[in-house]
């Protein structure tokens, strides 16, 4: 009877875990089509608007339509080109120095008491960006900063490598802790800590504290502006530049390039995000046995 009831409760147990991972299975998928959905909602008529020069209300199209401004994309006159470059170079530069400079912040944070690290983790997020690019200019023009890709990538830092440090903060958990002390006491060595405790966790998140980070910087327009002061032309900069100008077929051919990375890695993001306490759970796991 015992043998019995512990198959029928294992059968039970079964079925509501198969029937909880298609019910997980089905919001999935009705986020990844709201997500699909708003990204076609959103670039449908800025890719019709883009095709084509003038535009007048209340006409959808183009008064003119083509594929002009495509192909004039690889002229050097437009700099379209050239500003995403520069936009994708600033990046790759403030995400990896971030991600770096985080995870040293998230460690101090998770070995302090007070609250000190805490606040200098949230503080930069409740100044206005363009309010520290205009106080942190003097100190950048003073180390003649100011005005180039450097000086713009160390005023993002301010905010991306607080905002890495966020992300990054769960590595340093109670299990973190526990497994460092116990690889202590059994002769570890720090590389042999850095190797088998600390880095599958860093790797987890890592993917998405790089993404996070660069699209931060990547859709920043007031500290370039600012600090850049004109000599930094990335995307966004080019993108206002055209809207002041009026050219509006222009303006939205640069919000597609300017939303590009965004709909690239979007979608894997958003899985990310969502898969991040189970593979966490996971690696915690492994690593307990």
């Amino acid at each position: 009877m015992s043998s019995l009831s512990r198959q029928s409760e294992a059968k039970k147990n079964h079925g509501e875990a198969k029937k909880n991972r298609s019910a997980e299975g089905s919001l999935r998928c009705v986020g990844y089509l709201l997500l699909c959905s708003t990204v076609i909602v959103i670039a449908g008529p800025l890719l019709l608007l883009s095709c084509g020069t003038g535009w007048s209300w209340p006409r959808l199209l183009p008064d003119h339509p083509g594929f002009t401004n495509w192909r004039t994309l690889l002229s050097q006159d437009t700099g379209l080109l050239s500003a995403m470059g520069t936009s994708a170079a600033l990046a790759c530069l403030t995400s990896f120095t971030a991600t770096a400079i985080g995870l040293i912040m998230s460690r101090a944070a998770a070995l302090s008491t007070g609250i000190t690290m805490r606040v200098i983790l949230f503080l930069p997020w409740i100044i206005s960006p363009v309010v520290a690019a205009v106080s942190l200019y003097q100190l950048l023009a003073g180390l003649s900063l100011a005005g180039s890709l450097a000086g713009v990538v160390a005023a993002q830092l301010v905010f991306a490598a607080p905002f890495a440090a966020i992300i990054l903060r769960d590595v340093w958990n109670h299990q973190t802790h526990q497994m460092i002390r116990l690889v202590k006491d059994l002769g570890g060595s720090a590389p042999a800590i850095w190797m088998h405790v600390i880095w599958p966790r860093v790797r987890r998140l890592l993917p998405l504290c790089l993404l996070q980070t660069a699209l931060f910087s990547w859709l920043d327009y007031g500290i370039v502006s600012v600090i850049g002061g004109g000599r930094v032309d990335t995307i966004t900069v080019r993108l206002f530049a055209l809207l002041r100008e009026a050219g509006l077929n222009q303006a939205a051919l640069a919000a597609i390039m300017l939303m590009s990375p965004a709909i690239v890695f979007g979608i894997p993001l958003a899985v990310q995000r969502m898969q991040l306490p189970a593979i966490l759970n996971d690696g915690a796991e492994g690593l307990s046995d």
